[in-house]
């Protein structure tokens, strides 16, 4: 058995890119954020081999339980860990992966938890503001939309951009490049593999497929260039300050009952930032700062804003929402949640009376954005662009 050495109670605060994760939290055999932690701090030594086994036996604990696929500037978790040696932060660093950091290793009192000492969570959720573009005419929720909320509907630059891409699109069919793509084409690509296509009727297949391909492409780069209007900016941050204050969120979760009190959550202010360009694709930032969430709370949140914006609902129906009606509330994706950090104002103040150090990462903001824009912002931005995320997402919605 080896030389027993000290366990101090720390805070280890963290940052990481959740794409290729299961979540935060430990969920073996899942590839998982807490689960690559414990196996770096037992590579440096900070945990023994004597609890090497179980995270338990350290009591590991953390602030926020982040869902697969979720980031975090930075996220706290509290443990018993070896830290007397020297430079154990830059050791533990080094046996992690380049989109998990730690920031900060900080010695807390021996009452302090995570979860309870938290006072509240701060959220970030990128988006492009090509979502927000209304349903296309003569789509299932257009034509409800026009049905019921004639009135209500939003008339700014969007209210036209479906005519004008059909238009560009037009014109795309009149090109040289399209034209030159005929049904008697010799490169078939995968068609040629497909054998439920007889052998004759494969040029055509070939043709009509990199046909398709090209004006879905045109689609999604024509909504990359749309630019969303200070109207329907401003409608959206009206949206959003229906959440502030203290409502039932149970249809915004799941497994939970209007008549529980947990239902119940603090939302301190939720708004939308100026929009910015990334490589030519228009984003913006919806911020929520809240006492606390539920699982899937923060995304179907910003799936009603979704759905309020598309169909040009007056706005005091999100009210029916928070009462005991069960209302059915998609979730937007995960790709663009990420936690910005938890707060513990209340247990900063009494550590440092006990004299302890307040959990702070001010010091450490131009280090964390730095990570932030290239290992979350920079992947999610190319991951939007690659899989088209949200376009997928928004072609979905429209059962609802």
């Amino acid at each position: 058995k080896e030389d027993r050495k000290p366990k101090r109670k720390v805070a280890c605060m963290i940052g990481y890119c959740g794409t290729g994760y299961s979540g935060m939290q430990f969920n073996t055999p899942q590839k998982t954020i807490e689960g690559t932690l414990f196996a770096a701090f037992v590579k440096a030594g900070a945990i023994s081999a004597d609890n090497a086994n179980d995270p338990k036996k350290v009591s590991l604990l953390r602030a926020a339980r982040t869902d697969k696929g979720v980031h975090a500037a930075c996220n706290v978790i509290s443990l018993k860990l070896i830290v007397e040696e020297a430079g154990m932060l830059d050791k533990i660093n080094s046996c992690l992966p380049a989109e998990i950091r730690l920031w900060k290793i900080v010695r807390t009192m021996n009452s302090f938890n995570p979860r309870t000492s938290c006072d509240s969570r701060r959220y970030e959720y990128l988006i492009p503001t090509s979502v927000f573009i209304p349903s296309r005419p003569g789509d299932a929720l257009s034509d409800r939309a026009h049905e019921f909320n004639q009135n209500t509907l939003l008339k700014d630059s969007a209210s036209t951009f479906w005519a004008e891409l059909d238009a560009h699109l037009q014109q795309l069919r009149q090109s040289e490049a399209y034209c030159r793509i005929t049904d008697d084409t010799t490169d078939l690509g995968n068609i040629a593999l497909d054998r439920s296509i007889p052998d004759e009727e494969k040029p055509a297949a070939a043709a009509k497929m990199k046909r398709e391909k090209m004006l879905r492409e045109a689609v999604h780069a024509y909504k990359r260039a749309y630019r969303i209007s200070p109207e329907r900016l401003t409608a959206i941050r009206q949206t959003l300050a229906i959440y502030e204050g203290t409502k039932n969120f149970h249809n915004y979760t799941i497994g939970q009952e209007f008549k529980q009190a947990s239902s119940k959550r603090v939302i301190r202010s939720f708004d939308a930032s100026e929009p910015f360009l990334i490589d030519g694709t228009e984003w913006f930032s919806l911020k929520i700062h809240g006492q606390s969430f539920m699982l899937h709370q923060i995304r179907k949140m910003v799936a009603m804003v979704m759905l309020v914006m598309l169909s040009g609902c007056p706005l005091d129906r999100m009210q029916k929402t928070f009462g005991p009606t069960k209302v059915n509330i998609p979730k937007a994706p995960s790709l663009g949640l990420l936690l910005e950090r938890p707060v513990f104002e209340q247990y900063g103040l009494r550590a440092i009376e006990n004299g302890k150090e307040a959990l702070n990462v001010d010091d450490m903001a131009d280090e964390m954005q730095s990570f932030k824009h290239k290992y979350i912002y920079d992947k999610l931005y190319a991951e939007e662009i690659s899989e088209n995320t949200f376009f997928t997402y928004l072609g979905g919605i429209e059962g609802f």
